[in-house]
């Protein structure tokens, strides 16, 4: 488990928190394959200028993993990826023995719309990232057009985690094939604080050094 590498975490998190239940479970995932093209029409703001950018975007993505269990949030699940699905096997009931299992509550189509999303949130990254510094943007239309697609239905493991610190109640889930967690955990006031400072630092000394390379 990935828990103890976390960086913002409490540092006494491990030796003063209590585990109220572990589960071992198997979550239905749907995994998309699919090839498609997308358009987009942006705003950027970089300064005082503002661009109307087009931007015209080929995907192609192999075994997207999508959670079926509305119950966890996407975003939990995202962050404890990738799931090492070069070792699926074919379903056999006792692979469940001693585990908990659910069916899904999202479907196919569902699980789509999530993975859009996540190309549209792709998008947005490699166009920003060509523009350089930008201070703003605004999407004003995005259009999908799907090539191929092709879906499949599989159990992933997971390890639901429970834990109490500080009287709150914390769910963390673990990826049963690499380790890395998501879902909600405490962070450490005083590391943030200290990342501040020290990014600040470094902006200051940044800056300070351009100003003497342009003054000479």
């Amino acid at each position: 488990c990935s828990l103890k590498k976390s960086k913002f975490l409490p540092y006494k998190f491990i030796s003063k928190s209590t585990i109220n239940s572990i589960k071992a479970t198997y979550v239905p995932f749907w995994l998309h394959t699919l090839s498609m093209t997308s358009k987009g029409d942006y705003d950027v703001v970089t300064g005082e200028y503002v661009n109307n950018l087009l931007v015209d975007y080929k995907t192609d993505l192999e075994r997207v993993p999508a959670c079926g269990d509305r119950s966890i949030p996407a975003a939990d699940i995202e962050v404890s990826e990738p799931f090492e699905l070069d070792k699926l096997t074919k379903f056999y009931p006792g692979f469940l023995a001693g585990c908990e299992a659910y069916a899904y509550s999202a479907g196919e189509m569902e699980t789509l719309e999530r993975v859009k999303h996540r190309i549209e949130q792709e998008m947005v990254d490699v166009t920003l990232q060509s523009q350089g510094n930008v201070d703003a943007y605004c999407v004003n239309n995005i259009q999908h057009n799907i090539l191929k697609h092709k879906v499949e239905y599989v159990f992933l493991p997971l390890w639901m985690i429970e834990v109490k610190y500080l009287k709150k109640t914390y769910k963390i889930f673990v990826n049963g094939t690499n380790g890395n967690t998501g879902g909600k955990k405490p962070f450490s006031l005083f590391r943030l604080t200290l990342l501040s400072i020290c990014l600040g630092i470094l902006a200051f000394l940044a800056m300070r050094g351009l100003g003497l390379w342009f003054l000479g």
